[in-house]
């Protein structure tokens, strides 16, 4: 098609801050879930017992805190391109 994409990793600036406490990363997280869903207070006391429940699983500690699991093996990548001038 002689479309040929611009791909680039991101350096790990997307990686969240480290929480200090064990609550705070309770705390952004639950905040992090209520943005993305727009949270119900129902909602909230459920995700934080399930958080709590799983807390092991979900957030890691690190120097300095804990930092959520998932972002261990993250790195951004973007791809963008030229669209096609002969139209």
């Amino acid at each position: 098609m002689g479309v040929l994409p611009d791909v680039r990793v991101i350096p790990e600036l997307g990686v969240r801050r480290v929480a200090p406490t064990r609550e705070e990363a309770i705390t952004r997280s639950l905040q992090s879930l209520g943005t993305l869903m727009g949270a119900t207070v129902e909602q909230d006391e459920r995700a934080r017992h399930t958080l709590l429940a799983h807390f092991d699983e979900l957030l890691r500690p690190v120097e300095g805190g804990f930092r959520p699991a998932a972002t261990e093996d993250h790195r951004g990548v973007l791809v963008t391109w030229e669209p096609r001038r002969d139209r």
